[in-house]
């Protein structure tokens, strides 16, 4: 077909035909087929993968704020609890803050990248065959 013909597409939704004038031709792209359920368990494993990459702020946060209540406050008897009481439930505190921080921080994954994330789409589509990571 010559690129300046007229030729006629019709529509799925409407049944119209629309007259095309020219067209531009665009073999440079890849097409990945890939069904719904495998493309919700890849977006579901990146959500996780990028979760998991943050978690770790939410005990460091709370760390600092025990951490900073610590050193700046004297505890004084309230709500019923002694001084010293208060002073221990903090630090107590502090120190589940820190190990829930460090284990966090074992734990962290390394967000994947949006090439990765086509890859795995790839690799869904049509497991039998080894994908290549795309060039930069």
């Amino acid at each position: 077909m010559d690129k300046n013909s007229q030729f006629e597409i019709q529509t799925a939704d409407t049944n119209d035909f629309i007259t095309i004038d020219s067209y531009v031709k665009n073999t440079g792209q890849n097409l990945i087929m890939i069904t719904e359920d495998k493309v919700r368990i890849c977006l579901m494993m990146h959500l996780n993968s990028l979760e998991k990459s943050r978690n770790w702020l939410i005990p460091l946060t709370l760390l600092i704020s025990f951490l900073i209540t610590l050193i700046t406050s004297d505890p004084h008897d309230a709500f019923g609890l002694k001084a010293d009481v208060w002073k221990a439930i903090f630090v107590l505190g502090a120190i589940i803050f820190f190990i829930w921080l460090i284990i966090t921080l074992l734990e962290r994954k390394k967000a994947i990248s949006l090439d990765e994330l086509i890859i795995q789409f790839k690799s869904q589509a049509n497991p039998s065959i080894p994908q290549s990571k795309p060039e930069n």
